[in-house]
């Protein structure tokens, strides 16, 4: 039986490290084109109409896309933890003294 890394042997961990960079970059390079893909397909969509179309466009460009920016904050995010580490614990809180 083998006995499993402590956090801070996991945080040090080169591999854990570079899949976590590796994540970090897709996540954020995903969120980031997504976010602009979607802002410029709107503001091109409303400048011919005149703005009369703007809540139906907007509506119809969140929905279409605000998974995919989602998506790639929630890979940063996943990215940002295996990068860090875990978190240590902090152990019970000391008692008021007031």
């Amino acid at each position: 039986m083998s006995v499993p890394p402590d956090a801070s042997q996991a945080a040090d961990d080169p591999t854990n490290r570079l899949f976590g960079l590796v994540l970090m970059t897709i996540g954020g390079l995903m969120a980031t084109l997504c976010g602009l893909c979607s802002g410029g397909v709107f503001v091109l969509m409303v400048l011919p109409s005149n703005g009369s179309d703007a809540g139906l466009i907007l509506v119809m460009m969140l929905l279409v896309g605000i998974a995919p920016m989602l998506l790639g904050i929630f890979i940063y995010q996943a990215g940002s933890r295996r990068y860090r580490g875990a978190l240590p614990s902090q152990g019970p809180l000391p008692p008021n003294s007031a």
